[in-house]
């Protein structure tokens, strides 16, 4: 009778494989989670949905108000996140927002609620009471997160001159 004391090389060779899958397998579970867990999908292939619309955003330098309008795409937001760029920082206004005395609907008063453009929609507002403004952009906010800046306008011209 044979000694038989050692496994054959087949069998060997196919625990070997098996023990590689299961740790391929946790390590892939692990990543795949803390992955999901640092991701929200919420902003993603939203960019540029929301965007400013060139031919109503002007700065009028009779009544020192800034005018810009917004159109929004084929997407939902909670609200918008507008950051008015000066030389030295910048400042956000959100909307929707009531009693902000520095903002107003297009022809609205300053002070009252101002609501957000609907979905595949635009609104135009004014702004007055912040100097110089170098740039104006605009962040969706989604799904309680701030997405990254859709649209930004950096000249603006005179609404005055535009004026019969």
């Amino acid at each position: 009778m044979k000694n038989k004391k050692g496994l054959s090389a087949i069998v060997s060779s196919l625990l070997m494989v098996l023990l590689v899958i299961v740790i391929v397998g946790v390590v892939w579970g692990i990543v795949n989670n803390i992955i999901k867990d640092q991701t929200d999908t919420s902003c993603f292939g939203n960019y540029g949905k929301i965007k400013f619309n060139n031919d109503y955003t002007c700065y009028n330098s009779l009544t020192n108000e800034l005018q810009f309008s917004i159109d929004v795409g084929d997407i939902e937001v909670e609200k918008l996140i507008i950051d008015l760029v000066d030389i030295d920082g910048s400042e956000s206004i959100e909307i929707p927002t009531s009693n902000n005395p520095k903002i107003k609907r297009y022809n609205g008063v300053y002070g009252e609620t101002i609501l957000l453009p609907a979905k595949n929609g635009g609104k135009t507002y004014v702004i007055k009471d912040y100097g110089e403004i170098d740039s104006i952009r605009v962040s969706p906010f989604i799904n309680g997160q701030r997405c990254e800046v859709s649209d930004s306008v950096n000249e603006f011209y005179d609404c005055a001159l535009m004026v019969n």
